[in-house]
């Protein structure tokens, strides 16, 4: 299923078999500070070898707004029922440094860079497992995700939605992928707005799929761009 599937397997070099080890989960205790110790369960600030679990939203939202934020692997809302939300906004940074990053796993992910925050992993799913929800939006001057490899809607009725705007970007050195692994897979990249774009950097070797197996959805709008090089 999702990520598991055996196509997404490969190409995220045997994820199937990835350990997750001890985790860290977000509680929000204390404020939406990423950084504050007391803010996640065991209390500790995330590593880049820590597995973390963000299953909550509203108040006190898990926000990085100042650089150095680390994951070993991430997913937001882990399972069915939970609805985990994470920002990135300003001089935020997160460094992602193993292929799971899934916003959207059972339950409901959003992931919101915003005002020139960055985030990095090796790769990404939007929308994994069936009937999940994924919304990631890059939005904003200097805002920008960076990955190398995108999944958006992974499995049967798994809905994710990438939007790119307002001077957001969007690169990926690997695969693009718009409705995965399902004929009821529901995925959408849409791109729009002066300065926004989404560039492809393995021309050649990496695969750009709309509708890969599901259904797949690619705008381009209002002045943005998109290319390969």
């Amino acid at each position: 299923m999702g990520l598991r599937s055996a196509g997404l397997a490969a190409l995220f070099l045997s994820s199937s078999s990835l350990a997750l080890g001890a985790s860290l989960t977000w509680n929000g205790a204390t404020s939406g500070n990423w950084f504050t110790v007391g803010n996640w369960t065991p209390s500790g600030v995330p590593t880049s070898s820590d597995d973390l679990v963000i299953n909550s939203a509203g108040v006190n939202t898990a926000t990085i707004g100042s650089a150095g934020a680390l994951a070993k692997t991430l997913t937001i809302g882990s399972t069915a029922g939970t609805n985990g939300a994470l920002v990135i906004d300003g001089a935020g940074t997160l460094g992602v440094s193993s292929n799971y990053l899934v916003v959207g796993d059972y339950g409901t992910g959003t992931l919101t860079i915003s005002g020139g925050g960055k985030l990095t992993s090796a790769g990404g799913v939007v929308a994994n497992n069936p009937s999940s929800s994924g919304t990631m939006t890059i939005t904003g001057a200097g805002s920008q995700w960076t990955n190398s490899f995108l999944s958006i809607s992974a499995d049967t009725g798994a809905v994710g939605r990438v939007k790119v705007e307002a001077g957001g970007k969007l690169q990926s050195s690997g695969n693009v992928m718009i409705g995965e692994s399902s004929v009821n897979a529901d995925g959408q990249l849409t791109v729009t707005g002066s300065g926004s774009d989404f560039t492809m950097t393995s021309a050649g070797i990496a695969q750009f799929r709309v509708g890969a197996v599901g259904r797949g959805d690619f705008q381009l709008l209002d002045n943005a761009t998109a290319s390969t090089k």
